[in-house]
């Protein structure tokens, strides 16, 4: 091998050799101009990929987002029909604890990125106001231990709150 680098340098040789290093140059330019261009096609081929699957990532987040609010808006709607339940039976302290589970889904439903628009976040909020003021209501009557007043008003708000919450969860299947 070392022959050969030798018989390459050897000036002796300067002609045969320099015959072959002009065809070594023009099979390295053909290849250069060959490649060039080969090569900036899978530089596009890799962007085009690369948008592809960020695109696929970001929905599937937003699938994955969308059915952590359906779970929310379910988990708020059994917390309100239990909450009803215990209204019904005066079981004051356990309608607390329900709304306090309702007012939590509803916290979370607010706050998890999905494709509900401004009005109906504006409407769930509302709802989480109410659901706080019907629960300090009723822990400021078991403080003074009497009854809350009137629970119709905070069934039939509940009933509306299920309303919201139904209508929430048709916006956000739309989406699924």
């Amino acid at each position: 091998m070392f022959d050969f680098f030798r018989w390459a340098m050897d000036p002796a040789n300067a002609v045969k050799v320099s015959g072959w290093s002009f065809l070594a140059g023009i099979l390295g330019t053909l290849l250069a101009i060959i490649g060039f261009p080969i090569t900036g096609w899978q530089l596009w081929r890799t962007a085009n990929a690369t948008k592809a699957a960020a695109n696929a990532v970001a929905a599937i987040k937003s699938r994955v987002a969308t059915y952590d609010a359906v779970f929310e808006v379910s988990r708020a709607s059994s917390a309100l029909r239990e909450t009803d339940r215990h209204l019904k039976r005066h079981s004051w302290a356990e309608a607390v604890e329900s709304y306090s589970d309702a007012r939590h889904a509803l916290v979370r439903l607010t706050e998890l990125p999905s494709n509900l628009t401004a009005d109906r976040i504006q409407a769930l909020s509302d709802v989480l106001s109410e659901v706080a003021q019907f629960s300090e209501t009723i822990e400021l009557s078991l403080q003074k231990q009497k009854s809350p007043g009137n629970v119709s008003i905070m069934i039939n708000s509940n009933r509306r709150f299920s309303e919201v919450l139904a209508r929430t969860s048709i916006a956000l299947e739309r989406d699924v």
